[in-house]
């Protein structure tokens, strides 16, 4: 495992003497602790460390160097900076120094600088991906009107903050207020990445209106619970529930299908899917459901004039019958001995030479409306009905020249209400 080195760095010295005071002290207190990349303190031994002060952050002179050998206990380390080799005389701690560690090989980085505030906490790096160095600055520091730390953590309402910010309480706990009022206003926390880019933000993001705004600028908008992502809004502006990749405006993927279905629609007293195909402001042009309270149809509506509702298959596309009536159609083809040849929803039989009784599966809720035709080979003959109502229909084949009853395959159609 990369090896890690946290260092609590406590440098002590005094910084601030007058002339009539005691010499400045010429050791500094060093004092850190090893770990791994885990966190973890690093076994108890004896590890190779070097010390190098400059006189700037980067590049600069090199004006003292120490290494030495120094054992760690649970990772805890101490040494003083300046007993061996000692600090030359034109190292005087009246100007800043910067200093820099090598641990097990690595020289981590940025280096540490040592001003006025030099006996604080600060955090470098590694060069190389070995080691890292981690501390803790205990330091407030201004830069024009700004106010900062170089690390730790910042609690309000918590002695123990767990994260760069931890704000503990019951009350509202984190405001962000722009400087106008109503539509004018605008206030947002936003995220930026490493390279210094925006990659979003939340909040008031607009001075055009009242809305709030989660806006992705690099990739997806995500609602993510402990099911997984549920939600996705993508940057072409599809919405996806259930799938990370709609491939509509509204891509909805669900299985198992729960009790409600993929999509449920609900209303108190009626529900329907609305279409505006050229837009909300030319009207609505069709719709679908139980779009009415006084009835229990379910209704596929096309609103525009001369527009029909058309039905497609893999074989082709047909327009939908239309009608003032609820109706049903039974249709059938029977051959001269009174078997069903085609057809469904009644059953057929021949009671007699020429006669034929059809009776429907499931009775019209009126007197339907028949017609019937033999079929062409028998074209010397001639179909009647000779009696119909809701449940039958009897029909009788004749001969054209002298009348008498004689068997004859035929067709009908029974159109009646439902």
């Amino acid at each position: 495992m990369k090896a890690q080195a946290i260092l609590a760095v406590a440098l002590l010295a005094a910084t601030c003497f007058s002339p009539t005071h005691a010499q400045i002290p010429r050791t500094l207190s060093y004092q850190g602790v090893l770990t791994d990349s885990l966190g973890n303190p690093k076994p108890d031994a004896n590890y190779n460390m070097a010390f190098r002060l400059y006189d700037s952050d980067v590049g600069g002179n090199l004006l003292y160097t120490s290494q030495k050998t120094i054992p760690t206990k649970r990772g805890l380390f101490t040494t003083l900076l300046g007993d061996q080799p000692p600090f030359s005389s034109s190292v005087r701690f009246d100007r800043p120094y910067w200093l820099s560690l090598e641990v097990l090989g690595s020289v981590l980085s940025p280096r540490v600088p040592l001003s006025s505030v030099a006996y604080s906490f600060n955090s470098a790096k590694a060069d190389t991906a070995s080691v890292a160095m981690l501390a803790l600055d205990m330091t407030w520091r201004t830069s024009g009107s700004n106010i900062y730390r170089v690390n730790g953590n910042v609690g309000i309402g918590t002695t123990s903050p767990g994260a760069k910010l931890h704000v503990n309480g019951v009350e509202e706990g984190v405001r962000i207020q722009g400087t106008a009022a109503g539509a004018s206003n605008s206030a947002y926390a936003t995220f930026y990445d490493a390279a210094g880019t925006r990659t979003g933000y939340v909040g008031d993001g607009s001075t055009g209106d009242n809305d709030v705004f989660l806006h992705a600028d690099l990739g997806n908008v995500t609602l993510n619970t402990s099911a997984g992502r549920v939600l996705t809004a993508t940057s072409s502006g599809n919405v996806g529930i259930g799938t990370t990749a709609p491939l509509g405006g509204l891509h909805i993927k669900k299985e198992p299908i729960p009790a409600g279905g993929t999509l449920a629609l609900e209303g108190t007293t009626h529900t329907y899917m609305s279409f505006f195909p050229d837009g909300v402001a030319a009207g609505r042009k069709g719709y679908l459901g139980f779009a009415s309270a006084t009835t229990s149809d379910i209704v596929i509506a096309n609103e525009i004039p001369g527009g029909r509702i058309l039905l497609a298959s893999p074989t082709g596309v047909y327009a939908a019958t239309g009608g003032e009536e609820n109706l049903r159609i039974v249709r059938g083809v029977v051959d001269a001995t009174g078997i069903t040849f085609a057809g469904s929803g009644f059953q057929s039989s021949r009671t007699a030479e020429g006669r034929y009784s059809i009776t429907f599966d499931t009775p019209f809720a009126g007197t339907p409306a028949v017609t019937a035709t033999v079929q062409i080979a028998y074209f010397e003959r001639i179909i009647m009905t000779e009696l119909f109502n809701a449940e039958e229909v009897e029909f009788g084949t004749f001969r054209r020249d002298d009348g008498s009853y004689l068997d004859s395959s035929f067709s009908f159609v029974a159109i009646g209400p439902r």
